[in-house]
């Protein structure tokens, strides 16, 4: 699971679900990307991984409502972990289903049993679902369980959950969620009582949990009433008419109309790229603001990485001075160097033309290349010139896709930094892109390690040391996690896309007003 946010407080880079493994955010540039796709695919997140789930805890929660009904946190609380339990170790039994909370511990019970699992062969997973066991012993560590910690918030964002009724006191499902409910109560049959009653004595037998394979979550029946319920919650039709809900579901259209002209299940890296050039031309009635609105964020997260790449040089430069060390200054001189500005080019003259024979993605993938190869001078040359060429692009944005950005001024964006360099149009090329690399990537970092410094993060990639810069570590450069694979695998759990591309579900789907 990902780390708890650290609140600090206004202006404070969080540690984020995206971006690189190391979960550090050296510039504070990741809020603004966070916030894109956050508002692109509400309901949806990276360690929400199963689409299944969204209907399992609505039966879930119906049935907790049905037959025991008491208005008693813990004891609720005791139901759902058990309820999880229990489909962790269905799910491990299987041995072919991926995306499922606990299946690490599920898979250590049934490889503990002696002489292997016999049908009569029982696991008691009563104390590892208790969220008062030592968190070694539980099933995860969490005490909200997989739908506390993960599922809840993402289900409420869908208008299928109801949280926070002081009245009741308990989650419940909303009027919306009834057919997903329904609908998987329908997929299970008579298996929904036996596996309350196993779930209520807290033990499991393996032929019990064979008998409960139609639990998994690979079992969506396509044409099913599950399935349909599952598709209307995830395309934005049964929750509230949101505006997040409508941006979710013209999302989804979008990747189902790129997996019908691709042939094949579309992968995340090339998705972004075509809404990036799409932009405000999809076509087939899609929603050009939605798309644009991705190609803003393609935009803010390859002006992060540029601004990264010119950190990691910086970091290079200041490892090799003298001990270590290198001023500000130094720093500064050798990335003008490795730039490889023209005499006294203005800086304007440089932004009208610079990289204008080359495609973005071509500027950011030999970028990306040469950071990986260790190659400083062609790494910095192809970001300022892939900042050059997303200058140019910043001043296409409709003013109306622009407000998706809605961050303070103090995270640096696409649109903070086009404002940036507009100030520096006058400045001779060199030197503007020396102050752009001391302001906003050497002393940004600076200020942001400094930041997190308050609440006992210590981030600092360079540390001032008596008027110099002494370089302690250094970091990977990483394009952003949009949430995109987990929506894939949700079409795909939902049989509106295979292997093939769009399947006839997805196709009557994307044919819908």
């Amino acid at each position: 699971m990902a780390s708890q946010a650290i609140d600090a407080g206004p202006g404070f880079p969080q540690w984020t679900e995206i971006g690189q493994d190391s979960g550090l955010d050296p510039l504070g540039m990741q809020r603004p990307i966070e916030v894109l796709f956050q508002s692109l695919l509400p309901g949806i997140s990276t360690i929400t991984l199963r689409l299944r789930y969204y209907s399992f805890f609505t039966w879930a929660l119906e049935a907790y409502a049905k037959t025991n009904g008491q208005a008693d946190p813990r004891a609720f609380n005791v139901f759902h972990r058990r309820a999880e339990t229990l489909l962790a170790l269905v799910c491990a039994r299987s041995g072919s289903e991926l995306g499922v909370t606990g299946i690490d511990w599920a898979n250590r019970q049934l490889a503990q049993i002696e002489g292997g699992p016999g049908s009569n062969q029982v696991i008691d997973f009563e104390e590892a679902a208790d969220p008062d066991t030592a968190p070694e012993g539980r099933y995860l560590r969490n005490k909200g369980g997989a739908f506390g910690a993960i599922y809840s918030t993402q289900m409420a964002e869908m208008g299928l959950v109801e949280l926070a009724d002081e009245e009741i006191g308990l989650p419940f499902c909303t009027s919306a969620a009834l057919p997903l409910a329904q609908g998987f109560e329908e997929a299970i049959g008579d298996r929904a009582s036996e596996f309350l009653r196993v779930l209520d004595s807290g033990k499991a037998s393996i032929a019990e949990l064979d008998d409960l394979s139609v639990f998994l979550p690979s079992k969506i029946e396509a044409g099913s009433t599950e399935q349909a319920g599952l598709a209307g919650a995830l395309l934005g039709r049964l929750g509230p008419q949101s505006s997040g809900n409508a941006a979710r579901r013209e999302t989804l259209r979008l990747l189902l109309s790129r997996a019908g002209a691709a042939g094949k299940r579309p992968r995340t890296a090339d998705l972004k790229w075509e809404f990036f050039e799409l932009a405000a031309q999809p076509g087939e009635g899609l929603s050009s603001e939605v798309c644009e609105a991705w190609a803003l964020y393609q935009a803010c997260d390859l002006w992060r990485l540029a601004y990264e790449c010119l950190l990691t040089a910086s970091l290079v430069a200041v490892r090799g001075g003298p001990g270590a060390r290198l001023s500000v200054q130094e720093a500064v001189a050798s990335l003008q160097d490795q730039a490889g500005m023209r005499g006294n080019e203005s800086f304007r003259d440089f932004l009208a033309d610079a990289g204008v024979d080359r495609a973005p993605r071509e500027l950011a993938e030999a970028m990306l290349a040469a950071e990986k190869r260790g190659e400083i001078d062609e790494m910095v040359k192809s970001s300022v010139l892939l900042t050059a060429l997303l200058y140019r692009r910043s001043k296409e944005f409709s003013p109306e896709v622009l407000e998706w950005l809605d961050v303070d001024d103090y995270f640096q964006s696409l649109v903070s930094e086009a404002r940036y360099y507009d100030a520096l149009l006058d400045r001779p090329a060199s030197e503007a892109i020396g102050q752009i690399a001391r302001e906003r990537v050497i002393k940004r970092h600076l200020w942001v390690a400094s930041r997190k410094l308050r609440n006992k993060a210590y981030t600092f990639l360079l540390e001032p040391d008596e008027g110099v810069l002494r370089y302690r570590e250094g970091f990977r450069v990483s394009p952003s996690s949009p949430r995109i694979d987990q929506a894939l695998q949700f079409l795909a759990d939902c049989r509106l896309l295979d292997d093939g591309g769009i399947t006839l579900l997805g196709t009557e789907e994307l044919a819908r007003p």
